[in-house]
């Protein structure tokens, strides 16, 4: 097996030591079987892990939509169910296409990023407008005010996202490399607070 770093270079020898990631086998032939076998095994999986989604997804969204008035929506509300429309669509997507190794790591990604925007506070940011405003009128607690900045769902299911994708999901360490850093990147970047023209932070 071709691992990276090679340990060629003085730098290569350091982070070798440290372990490495494999990157393909040395004998073309094994290479091609092993990513024919990689293929099926991908697909099943991502068809298992899709039809679990959805279903998931879809109980959670039906009992969030009894407390939308959809003949009313503000831009805050759209972009929310809009967010959870999307995270459906890439669970269909999984169920229905056969996509290729290459691009899972872009799929969930864009599930990540979708997970971000599926909470009240994210959304009403983007929409310009104060989040007890834009979705306070749909709580009437003060247990559920306080929970529309709170990131406590989003983290659990941002958990499990991470855990499907490099426990459950067969992708090669080669294609998923980035996805390390950029998962806790795309919390971080949807979550530190920004300046505001008012000076302001939001």
């Amino acid at each position: 097996i071709v691992l990276w770093p090679r340990g060629t270079s003085c730098c290569g020898r350091c982070f070798k030591r440290l372990g490495g990631i494999p990157l393909r086998f040395v004998d073309p032939k094994k290479e091609l079987v092993f990513r024919q076998q990689q293929r099926q095994h991908l697909t099943n999986a991502m068809g298992r892990i899709g039809r679990v989604a959805l279903v998931a997804h879809i109980l959670a969204v039906m009992a969030d939509l009894s407390t939308f008035d959809l003949t009313d929506l503000n831009q805050a509300n759209v972009n929310y169910l809009s967010c959870l429309s999307l995270v459906a669509i890439l669970s269909l997507m999984q169920i229905v296409m056969t996509i290729p190794e290459a691009c899972v790591p872009i799929l969930y990604t864009l599930a990540a990023i979708s997970l971000m925007l599926t909470t009240r506070s994210r959304a009403a940011f983007l929409a310009g407008m104060d989040v007890v405003e834009a979705f306070g009128s749909q709580l009437s607690t003060a247990i559920g005010l306080c929970s529309l900045s709170s990131d406590a769902i989003l983290i659990g299911n941002f958990a499990c996202l991470i855990v499907i994708y490099f426990v459950v999901l067969p992708a090669r360490a080669a294609v998923s490399l980035w996805c390390v850093p950029f998962f806790p990147l795309t919390y971080l970047a949807l979550s530190v607070p920004a300046p505001q023209a008012d000076g302001n932070m939001a």
